[in-house]
């Protein structure tokens, strides 16, 4: 969100384009070979990986409306991101307004293409074009876009450049990338003609992460719908009994039975699989009728505040038993990494990235002091850290294009 203070996008955008202007000359060779490519991988208190991403690295099933990663902290102490092993996904659901009693507004992490990461392009016209699509908003979780930048530096993927390739969103000269890492043994040297870079950039510090705690993010609520008549019937474990309205859920009429409405056939299930598996015992392909409601299904459609108070406040006051009603109604989601983590975090990423020959530079673009300090230490030496402010950050993105292209004719 800071980065639409100061004139900060404004100055960067045409800083950025230039960057990626500069590094691409080198696509323009008597071998008409395409030797650069380039990713861009937005952030801010998350990374919405994307369409392509999401095409060519595998994340899990629970949702599959976004596909904003959660990373936990020993997935930091690699560059690697193996396409065929599923990435956690972060919760499709309503954060901003979750203490707000009404249908879902906004997804915390976004379901569109908007600032998602655009991997291994070799022309400029995508890559500006994204650089000019960014825009501002929200926290900032330096820690996960570096994880996404190594990644795609890394030979683990692969995998996923040839499904790009394959689906003609990469160029086929890519087909050997991401080359094998150096070693650091001439003898057994495995690519010494390629260079791998990282550009981070920030103007702030890392802040919060968020997500729904992991009682709530899968399978099935206690929340049982006879789609015959419409009747509810919510499960209360603290009873041992569900609660039957006996109109809208918020009725303040209802009634305690031992089974649900309808019976158990209508849901799929039988007594003695609930008294096993409770709602997730419930089987959609053998339901004759009914339905189990899915947390993930609730989420997409409804803020917390709206569940607890549409299926729960009744059977909650009933029962005299509240523990249930306010957990979903008040910490149903939580803070899985704060400032102290993330730095943990990014500077484990950023150990491992140097660790295999990575070059890091880093900019702090009026960043404050946590911002800077995290920057200088990934930065693979003082020289390759910037500290700019204004106009400056052209001067810093000019200088790395620069350095990079000196490296590359070395090299």
């Amino acid at each position: 969100g800071s980065m639409g203070s100061n004139n900060r996008m404004v100055n960067m955008r045409p800083a950025a384009r230039e960057f990626v202007t500069e590094v691409l000359a080198a696509n323009n060779n008597i071998n008409d070979e395409n030797l650069v490519s380039v990713s861009i991988i937005p952030y801010n208190g998350m990374v919405n990986s994307g369409a392509l991403i999401g095409s060519a690295f595998a994340f899990d099933g629970i949702q599959t409306m976004s596909n904003c990663p959660r990373f936990l902290p020993g997935d930091f102490l690699s560059t690697a991101i193996d396409p065929t092993v599923p990435i956690r996904r972060i919760s499709h659901w309503d954060y901003d307004r979750r203490n707000q009693d009404q249908a879902f507004t906004s997804p915390y992490c976004p379901t569109n293409q908007t600032s998602a990461i655009l991997p291994w392009q070799h022309t400029e016209a995508p890559l500006h074009a994204s650089i000019n699509s960014l825009v501002t908003g929200g926290w900032t979780a330096i820690d996960v876009g570096v994880r996404w930048g190594v990644a795609l530096l890394d030979p683990a993927a692969a995998a996923a450049v040839d499904t790009l390739i394959a689906s003609g969103n990469v160029d086929g000269d890519f087909s050997d990338r991401p080359a094998p890492f150096r070693d650091g043994d001439p003898a057994t040297l495995l690519d010494d003609e390629t260079i791998k870079v990282l550009v981070m950039m920030t103007d702030g510090e890392n802040t919060n992460q968020y997500d729904l705690r992991d009682a709530y993010r899968t399978g099935y609520s206690p929340i049982f719908l006879n789609t015959s008549n419409n009747r509810y019937s919510i499960w209360w474990a603290d009873r041992g009994q569900f609660w039957v309205p006996t109109g809208s859920p918020r009725d303040a009429g209802g009634s305690w039975q031992t089974t649900p409405d309808g019976g158990w056939a209508l849901y799929g299930m039988t007594a003695a699989t609930f008294a096993t598996s409770g709602p997730n015992a419930h089987n959609p392909a053998t339901a004759s009728g009914g339905q189990v409601l899915s947390w993930p299904s609730l989420w997409a459609a409804h803020t917390a505040r709206y569940i607890a108070e549409q299926w729960l406040a009744r059977p909650s006051a009933a029962s005299g038993q509240t523990a249930f009603y306010n957990a979903v109604r008040n910490d149903s989601s939580y803070l899985f990494a704060g400032v102290t983590q993330a730095d943990i975090n990014l500077r484990a990423v950023c150990d491992a990235a140097r660790n295999n020959g990575i070059i890091v530079f880093a900019i702090g673009f009026e960043a404050p002091s946590g911002g800077q300090e995290v920057m200088r230490y990934c930065a693979s030496s003082d020289a390759h850290f910037y500290d700019v402010e204004g106009l400056e950050i052209s001067e810093a993105f000019a200088s790395i294009a620069r350095t990079i292209n000196q490296l590359r004719l070395i090299q």
